[in-house]
């Protein structure tokens, strides 16, 4: 899922070419958060969710257009810069899964103590606990701790508060994706 909204929609091209570029084995569907505007590019499916209210009020509705149960959230400003290990991030979706993870940080920020496999648990009360990007979400985790109104900003900080409640947090050990910042 590309979060994004229309005033950013120049920067659509550029994340989805890199996004093909350096992943284009990825087998899972492709989602673009968008306002009114449609985006005509090869295997992505944009969600409209009508006028831009705020981050988190944006990112609840689209998420009712979702049918997935666990998601890998982008924002559209952070294409990719190097090759993905597609074997390798099936392995690390699969733990994500067979641990019954409701949230896992795939940039290793902050950093913990390794638990197992590479990964660290994230305890209550940590900076930064829950983040908007790049990571893996149970759907229906991300869901409960979005609160309409919260830019992405508010959303790291309230949302990290809210996510003591949610024991399964953790962090890889290493960042897993190579990725450029250019907004």
């Amino acid at each position: 899922v590309v979060i994004s909204c229309d005033k950013y929609s120049s920067l659509w091209d550029i994340f989805f070419s890199r996004f093909q570029k350096f992943w284009p084995d990825c087998p899972y569907e492709k989602y673009l958060v968008t306002n009114f505007k449609k985006f005509d590019y090869y295997g992505v499916n944009c969600v409209n969710v009508g006028e831009d209210r705020d981050w988190s009020s944006n990112l609840l509705n689209a998420l009712t257009f979702i049918p997935e149960t666990n998601l890998l959230l982008f924002l559209e400003d952070s294409p990719l810069n190097s090759v993905v290990n597609h074997s390798m991030f099936e392995s690390v979706y699969e733990e994500f899964v067979s641990r019954d993870m409701d949230f896992l940080n795939l940039k290793n920020d902050p950093k913990f103590t390794s638990h197992f496999s590479g990964i660290s648990r994230i305890p209550e009360k940590s900076f930064y606990r829950a983040t908007v990007v790049i990571n893996l979400w149970s759907k229906c985790v991300l869901q409960n701790l979005l609160k309409a109104g919260e830019s992405a900003w508010e959303f790291e900080i309230a949302g990290t508060q809210r996510s003591d409640l949610y024991p399964n947090f953790y962090s890889l050990n290493r960042c897993f994706f190579d990725y450029i910042h250019v907004v």
